[in-house]
């Protein structure tokens, strides 16, 4: 059970980064959750920068897992919840600006 947390960052991490693949590929808003109230001109584009971000927030829970193999506590909870602010923050102002 020491290796819980780890196990559940890496399966979160993979799941999303496999859902940013699957819209990368498929270059189409329609798996994109809430993008039909949207006004998007341009929709391949559209899904290409979120993929994009959203393999960067999976990016964050598969450091996150890493870093629980240390089994520090308070550094896991640390490093989940910075780098997931930061892949926010980096991703919408890189990835996400013009659209």
């Amino acid at each position: 059970m020491e290796y819980a947390f780890s196990i559940i960052m890496f399966a979160l991490g993979g799941v999303v980064l496999i859902y940013s693949g699957i819209v990368r590929l498929s270059k189409s808003t329609d798996l994109i959750f809430r993008s039909y109230t949207a006004d998007i001109k341009d929709k391949e584009k559209y899904a290409v920068q979120f993929s994009k971000l959203m393999a960067l927030i999976a990016l964050s829970f598969i450091l996150s897992g890493a870093v629980g193999l240390l089994c520090i506590e308070w550094l896991d909870a640390v490093v989940a919840i910075s780098s997931f602010i930061a892949a926010m923050v980096f991703g919408i102002k890189k990835f996400m600006k013009g659209l």
